[in-house]
């Protein structure tokens, strides 16, 4: 639901604060911002301020009109869906939420660097999170999406701390990290594929067998159901790389025995990675994502 409008006076006044705290350098130990950037026009109704974290592109994207009044916000990953480019993928999604009112964060952990959902990458993603709830000033409660690999990205560091995360959308994401990217590249990276720059797993096979319920998400699925928070999945039928029943149907299937909420979509006929409006404009998933 749309925010109650403001004054114009009201409006110009909170914009103000907004872009003079983004522009306003960070001092916070350890998290690295610096070069903070402004774009006003890459989109319709909000300003992007893009920043470095920890030498990774970040972003967070401004509402240009009425700002929620619980500021509430969004959080894509990997974030590239949301700010990078000149062709944002989910941009029917950004638009929607800016126009009501939410901000629109992410960053990015490059095309070489996948955490798998591993203890070091769900710590970075929390870090971000600190970062946006203080400097920011951002609702303690993330909505969260995560397409693909940010699947196990977002259900990672939410599942160590449900009380931070209102709801989940997922897009064709991995929930197991056995299906994708499988045990044995966990622990031994692909060279030129997987690089984990700090952010890997660093066990053998067999520690990472005997700790594998403690690490992966859909082992981990009670203290979301427990916190009440709310999930929704788009996925394809004919998902070769995730597999459909092994990573929706089972979620769905272990999230609703914990008295979970969750709701499920499945493109008949879809595959991965194929840009398709089922899952990059959907009213389903819109709905869900700025519902009170």
């Amino acid at each position: 639901m749309l925010a109650r409008r403001r004054s114009s006076v009201a409006r110009e006044g909170v914009r103000a604060i907004i872009i003079l705290m983004a522009l306003t350098p960070f001092s916070t130990p350890g998290y690295g911002l610096e070069r903070v950037r402004e774009d006003k026009e890459k989109f319709t109704f909000g300003e992007q301020i893009t920043f470095d974290y920890r030498g990774l592109d970040a972003a967070v994207i401004v509402p240009k009109r009425q700002v929620d009044k619980e500021r509430r916000w969004v959080w894509f990953s990997p974030g590239t869906l949301a700010f990078s480019g000149k062709q944002v993928q989910c941009a029917f999604y950004v638009e929607m939420l800016l126009v009501s009112g939410f901000h629109v964060a992410g960053f990015d952990l490059g095309p070489a660097t996948i955490t798998a959902g591993s203890p070091a990458g769900a710590k970075v993603h929390y870090q971000f999170y600190q970062l946006m709830i203080k400097e920011f000033n951002l609702n303690k409660k993330a909505r969260l999406v995560g397409q693909s690999n940010g699947g196990l990205n977002q259900y990672a560091w939410a599942f160590r701390h449900p009380e931070c995360v209102d709801r989940i959308l997922g897009m064709l994401a991995v929930t197991d990290f056995r299906t994708w990217p499988g045990l044995d590249t966990m622990v031994t990276p692909v060279p030129g594929s997987y690089i984990f720059d700090g952010l890997g797993f660093y066990m053998t096979l067999e520690e990472l067998l005997k700790h594998m319920k403690e690490l992966n998400p859909i082992d981990n699925l009670a203290p979301l159901a427990k916190a009440g928070v709310k999930l929704y999945h788009l996925h394809g039928s004919n998902d070769g790389t995730v597999p459909t029943d092994a990573n929706i149907l089972e979620l769905e299937r272990r999230y609703r025995a914990l008295g979970g909420q969750i709701t499920i979509e499945v493109g008949q006929g879809l595959g991965h990675g194929t840009p398709h409006p089922f899952y990059n404009e959907s009213q389903g998933a819109l709905r869900f994502l700025i519902a009170d």
